[in-house]
C-alpha cells in the first residue's frame, strides 16, 4: 500500500475514526421462510390471464383433427412451440413513488398489465394501468421485458419484446405515461426475441441494450432435423443517446461463440441473457444462457451447443467468449440466469435453471442424475465457474425463471426457481415452486418443502421476478404462468424418483392419448396462465435496502448511468460475512428483478457497504442502520485511488456530495455521513 503523509487534521480525523473499525456486534439469527400468495385474494387487484399466441390455432386445429384421424409422432413434430405465450415480469418503480411496481407481458389482443402498487395509499393492493399509462401493446404478442433509465432523466423505460416482431420502446415521461419511440433502432426485425438486458458496454454512461433470441415460434426447428441457419443470433444495441441505438452485434464479437461445431455457425438458441460485472473489472461482461434442444449431447452421442457462455468485455464494447463448463454436464437447456454471493467468498456465483431431473424419463431417452439439473455454479472471480454439484440436494427439478436473494435474512444468499414444460403431446409438471435455503454461506442447500403455501405443478411457470413488493424489509417473489393444467387432465408421477422431497410432486400430464391408431387428443383444453405475488412473511431477523445512483449528468465528475445499473454492491453486517450483489437489468427468463440490492443483517444492528461502479470507482459507507432503506449516489472520487494527497480526496468529495445536495439527491445529515464515511475508507486504505 503506497505511504501517505498525513497533516495534522487528517491525523486527528483518524483518531476519531479509526478506533471505531473494530467494534463488532452480537448476532443472533433466526430461522425459516415462508410465503403466502396474495393474488388469491381478488381483492388484490392482481387479475390477469394469458392469452394464447397466435399460432394456438394451429395447434389447436392439429388436435382436432386427431380426434378423427390419429396422429403419429413424427405428424406432430414442427408444430409451433409455446403456443400459450411467454409471459414476462418486470419489477420497477415506473411512477417513482417509493413502491415497486409490476408489468406483466401478455399475448395480442390483450393488454400487458403494469400493475400499480397502492402502498402509497396505505393498502397493500395493486391496479392495472397499463392501457392508460400506454405501455398495454395491445397488438404485439410480447414476450420479455427490461427497464431502466435509457435517457438518464430520472425514470425507467421500457421495452418490450415481439415473439417473431418488431420490440418496442416505450419512453417514461415522468408523470405516470409512456409514449412509444418509433424508429428507436431497438426493434430488432422480426425475431424471436425472448429476452432483454441492460447496461453501460462502453463505459458513456448511456445504458445500451442486448437481445436474446431463439428461432421462428411460428415454425420452429425440426426436432429430428435441427438447422443451424433457422437459429436467430442474439443482438446488441450501443445507445447513440436521445433514445436512438446502433446494432453492433457484428463487431462487438458477442457472436463469435467459443466451443461450438462448425455446424453450428456461432448461433445458439438463448432463453436468458444478463450484462453483468462477473469479475468485478469495472465494465459489464454478456452472460448467455443456451438451450441444447433436441440434439443429444456429446457424451450421449450428439454434440454440445447448450452452454452458459461468458463473455468477458475489454471495457470498450467487445467480448470475448469462454463457455462457463466444460465436461460431460456443461451443455444443457439453460433457461434463466440469476447472480449473487452464494458462499461469501467476494466473487458472483450464479443460478441457472435447467432441464431437471425427471423429465428425461417420461421422454424415454438416457439420463443420468444433475446430466441437465438446475444448478449453481461457483465463480473464480476471473469470469470462470466451477460446478460444485447438487450436494444434498440430490435432485433437481424444470426451472425457467428464478431468483438469488436473501429471503431469510440470515446473511446468505437462497435460491428459488419456477417451471413445467409443454411439449404439445404432454405437460411436465415436476416444479411445486422450489425454495432452495443457504445452510450458512455454505453454498450447499436444503430444500423448504414448506415455503409456499400455492400449488406450483399445476401452474406452467415462465416469468419470475423479486423484489420486496410490501416495504417490510423483505424480498417477495412474482411469477406469471403462460397456463394452467385442469382437474380434468390428471397428474401422474414421473417414473423416477431419487429418494428427495422433488419425487412427490414430481408429476407430468398426457395432452395426447396413445391408442392402437395412434395419438389421440384428450379434448382437454389448459387453463389460461396467472400472475401470482408471494408475499414474504418474514422473521425477526433485519435488513438493508440499497438504491444505486449513478451521478452523470448531475456531478460535474459522474460517469455512471442514472439507475447505477453494472455495480457490484457489498455489504458486511456487523461481524457477519459479507455479501455481495449485482445490479442487473434482466436476466431472469423474459424478466427483470427490482434494482434494488437487499441484504439480509439476521441480528445485526448495521452494516457497512461498498459499491463498485461501472468504471471502477469505490465507495463505502460505514454505520447503515438496520431496517434502512438506502439510495447510495456515485461518488466520483474512488477511495482506494493514487491520489497526491489527502486534500486532493477531500476535494473531490466535497466538490461531488455538494452538487449532489445542491441538485436536491442528498440532505445534510446524508452529506455528512458520506463525506464522513469516504474520509474514514481513504484512511483505512492507507493504514
Amino acid at each position: 500500500m503506497r505511504a501517505v503523509n498525513l497533516s495534522f487534521r487528517a491525523q486527528l480525523v483518524a483518531a476519531l475514526i479509526l478506533p471505531m473499525i473494530f467494534l463488532v456486534e452480537a448476532v443472533e439469527v433466526s430461522a425459516g421462510v415462508s410465503f403466502e400468495n396474495i393474488a388469491a385474494d381478488p381483492a388484490s387487484g392482481l387479475v390477469y390471464e394469458r392469452v394464447p399466441s397466435v399460432t394456438a390455432a394451429t395447434v389447436q386445429a392439429v388436435r382436432e383433427a386427431s380426434l378423427l384421424e390419429p396422429l403419429t409422432p413424427a405428424s406432430l413434430a414442427g408444430l409451433p412451440s409455446v403456443p400459450q405465450g411467454l409471459p414476462g415480469v418486470v419489477v420497477f418503480d415506473y411512477d417513482d413513488d417509493g413502491d415497486l411496481d409490476l408489468y406483466v407481458t401478455n399475448g395480442p389482443g390483450a393488454a400487458n398489465s403494469l400493475f400499480e402498487n397502492q402502498l402509497e395509499a396505505g393498502t397493500f393492493t395493486f391496479v392495472d394501468v397499463g392501457a392508460a399509462a400506454g405501455v398495454g401493446a395491445e397488438s404485439q404478442d410480447s414476450t420479455g421485458a427490461c427497464a431502466g433509465d435509457l435517457d438518464n432523466d430520472g425514470d425507467q423505460d421500457l421495452l418490450v419484446l415481439g415473439r417473431d416482431e418488431a420490440n418496442r420502446l416505450f419512453e417514461n415521461l415522468g408523470n405516470g405515461s409512456f409514449v412509444e419511440v418509433p424508429g428507436s433502432g431497438l426493434s430488432g426485425g422480426d425475431l424471436g426475441s425472448v429476452g432483454c438486458t441492460l447496461g453501460d458496454v462502453d463505459g458513456d454512461g448511456l445504458l445500451d441494450a442486448a437481445v436474446g433470441n431463439l428461432f421462428d415460434f411460428a415454425a420452429p426447428p425440426n426436432p429430428f432435423d435441427f438447422m443451424f441457419e433457422e437459429i436467430h443470433p442474439n443482438q446488441l444495441f450501443r445507445n447513440l443517446g436521445g433514445l436512438t441505438f446502433e446494432d453492433v452485434s457484428v463487431i462487438s464479437g458477442i457472436r463469435e461463440l467459443a466451443a461450438l461445431p462448425p455446424v453450428a455457425e456461432g448461433r445458439t438458441a438463448t432463453w436468458a441473457l444478463a450484462l453483468v460485472d462477473v469479475d468485478q473489472d469495472g465494465d459489464v461482461d454478456l452472460v448467455t444462457a443456451d438451450d441444447q434442444g433436441p440434439i443429444p449431447v456429446a457424451f450421449r452421442g450428439g454434440f454440445d451447443i447448450g452452454y452458459v457462455h461468458v463473455l468477458l468485455n475489454d471495457g470498450t464494447g467487445h467480448f470475448s467468449d469462454t463457455p462457463v463448463l466444460t465436461g460431460p454436464t456443461s451443455a444443457g437447456s439453460w433457461m434463466g440466469l440469476s447472480f449473487g454471493d452464494l458462499n461469501c467468498d467476494g466473487a458472483l456465483d450464479m443460478l441457472g435453471s435447467n432441464f431437471g431431473d425427471y423429465g428425461f424419463s417420461v421422454l424415454g431417452l438416457p439420463y443420468a442424475l444433475e446430466d441437465q439439473a438446475t444448478r449453481w455454479l461457483l465463480g473464480h472471480g476471473d469470469g470462470t465457474f466451477s460446478d460444485p454439484g447438487l450436494g444434498t440436494s440430490v435432485s433437481s427439478v424444470f426451472g425457467w425463471g428464478n431468483a438469488v436473494q436473501d429471503f431469510d435474512n440470515d446473511g446468505d444468499q437462497d435460491l428459488a426457481y419456477f417451471g413445467g414444460m409443454d411439449l404439445i403431446t404432454l405437460l411436465l409438471a415436476d416444479n411445486p415452486g422450489a425454495i432452495l435455503l443457504n445452510d450458512g454461506c455454505s453454498a450447499s442447500f436444503t430444500v423448504d418443502s414448506a415455503a409456499l403455501r400455492g400449488d406450483y405443478v399445476a401452474r406452467n411457470v415462465r416469468g419470475v421476478a423479486s423484489g420486496d413488493l410490501d416495504r417490510d424489509g423483505f424480498p417477495d417473489l412474482v411469477t406469471a404462468s403462460n397456463l394452467s393444467v385442469p382437474p380434468a387432465l390428471p397428474l401422474v408421477p414421473m417414473p423416477v424418483g431419487y429418494g428427495t422431497d422433488f419425487d412427490a410432486t414430481a408429476f407430468f400430464t398426457s395432452v395426447f392419448i396413445p391408442t392402437p391408431d395412434g395419438l389421440v387428443w384428450s379434448g382437454v383444453d389448459y387453463g389460461p396462465g396467472t400472475v401470482t405475488v408471494e408475499r414474504n412473511l418474514g422473521n425477526t431477523n433485519g435488513s438493508i435496502s440499497i438504491e444505486t445512483l449513478g451521478t452523470v449528468d448531475i456531478t460535474s465528475l459522474g460517469r455512471v448511468n442514472r439507475d447505477g445499473i453494472g455495480a457490484i454492491v457489498a455489504a458486511t453486517p456487523g461481524s457477519g460475512p459479507e455479501a455481495r450483489v449485482p445490479v442487473v437489468a434482466g436476466s431472469a427468463h423474459l424478466s427483470q428483478h427490482s434494482l434494488e440490492a437487499h441484504f439480509g443483517l439476521g441480528g445485526a444492528r448495521t452494516a457497512t457497504v461498498e459499491v463498485l461502479w461501472p468504471g471502477g470507482v469505490r465507495n463505502r459507507l460505514y454505520r447503515v442502520q438496520r431496517g434502512e432503506r438506502l439510495v447510495f449516489p456515485e461518488i466520483p472520487c474512488s477511495f482506494d485511488a493514487p491520489w497526491g494527497s489527502f486534500y486532493q480526496y477531500f476535494g473531490c468529495v466535497h466538490r461531488s456530495l455538494h452538487e449532489l445536495t445542491t441538485a436536491g439527491f442528498l440532505d445534510r445529515r446524508q452529506k455528512i455521513q458520506f463525506l464522513w464515511s469516504a474520509l474514514r475508507a481513504f484512511l483505512e486504505e492507507r493504514r
